[in-house]
């Protein structure tokens, strides 16, 4: 029996890539990426777009050949029509596995659909709501990156505490005066543990931000992001932390600190105050899982794409602290792990079981 033929769509964002092929190694089968690149008509709504790869700048992405995969996994708006379009082409035989909360105009065209819990979405026969979204990050990889990162932390006190720090967004703020507070505290917590503090900063991470830190807390070690850094020790000092802080307004940086099963502490940004679109999504998100006609307008809205929901990073925190995979940061630090689990097992051995099913794409 053949091995199926899995494509995993990848795009320039690297959440998106992170959880795509975190998904694809949580199921153990071996797959194919196919980078894409796009142009100006990847502006277009999916709703209008249909199943195309007009949106595609082929110079820049990879060849989208037969033989067809049986399963495509993507993440995001702009690679929705090109996997409808290899369905397609497919004759309705390959699977569409999508991830994320944006861009789907038919979902019932996908076999599977994986958003997290806090984005609200109303139910869906084929939709799993998961607490934080797949990632690279696994035992396996993090065995490697501590074998390959062996000096990454050598002459440093233990414990070994790394802060993992994001930026500013178009929802939350990230100002130096708040980036120079949270050194200040973290370096004091790891002060009282006799331990050491990283921080890793990330491409977000303004200079400003990153000077305050500096300032804040002088005993502090820094790895700086650099684009196109071509041996990046992220995976490093994920292996050799014994405890992990983390900016809160990331789904991707959140999970791959939580994946190592270490000790880990949120530390929320300040929210920017909503304009009226998003005052409204998150009202029709409310709304979607009631009854009555603007409920039901509310869901069909949300279900087709035409409304993007409302991205509750304050639910997301709250389910991860009920789930005991983190705590929040306020003043002192613990070397008690936080409950071991893996929810996206039981989302892998449904994707398998697709892949063994009979019928067509859907």
């Amino acid at each position: 029996m053949t091995s199926p033929r899995i494509w995993v769509l990848l795009d320039d964002r690297p959440g998106h890539r992170s959880q795509v092929l975190g998904l694809a190694e949580q199921m153990g089968c071996a797959y194919e990426t196919r980078s894409l690149a796009f142009n100006g008509y990847s502006k277009i709504h999916n709703g209008i777009l249909g199943a195309r790869t007009l949106t595609l700048d082929k110079s820049r992405s990879d060849d989208l050949s037969p033989p067809y995969p049986e399963l495509v996994i993507a993440m995001g708006r702009r690679c929705v029509p090109v996997a409808r379009w290899i369905r397609q082409a497919s004759g309705n035989v390959t699977k569409l596995v999508h991830l994320g909360r944006k861009g789907l105009v038919a979902p019932d065209e996908f076999a599977l659909l994986i958003s997290c819990a806090h984005f609200g979405f109303p139910p869906h026969p084929r939709r799993i709501a998961v607490t934080l979204p797949p990632t690279k990050v696994t035992a396996r990889s993090l065995a490697a990156a501590r074998s390959e990162w062996e000096g990454l932390m050598k002459g440093a006190p233990s414990p070994h505490v790394v802060l993992l720090v994001g930026g500013e967004t178009a929802h939350h703020f990230f100002d130096p005066s708040q980036a120079a507070e949270m050194l200040r505290r973290a370096e004091t917590a790891v002060l009282a543990l006799g331990g050491a503090l990283t921080v890793v900063t990330s491409r977000r991470t303004s200079a400003a931000a990153i000077a305050a830190m500096r300032s804040a807390a002088r005993q502090a070690a820094f790895h700086l992001w650099k684009p196109n850094e071509t041996n990046n020790p992220y995976l490093g000092y994920l292996a050799w932390a014994d405890v992990l802080i983390v900016t809160g307004e990331s789904e991707s940086m959140l999970a791959e600190a939580a994946a190592t099963a270490k000790p880990l502490y949120i530390v929320p940004l300040q929210s920017k105050p909503l304009g009226r679109k998003l005052t409204l999504t998150r009202w029709m998100t409310s709304k979607a899982a009631g009854r009555g006609p603007i409920a039901l307008l509310s869901r069909r809205l949300l279900n087709t794409g035409w409304v993007t929901p409302y991205r509750d990073l304050e639910k997301m925190h709250t389910l991860v602290y009920e789930a005991d995979l983190a705590r929040p940061f306020e003043t002192g630090l613990s070397l008690q792990p936080p409950a071991a689990g893996n929810a996206l097992v039981a989302v892998s051995e449904q994707l398998r079981k697709l892949l063994d099913s009979n019928g067509n794409g859907a």
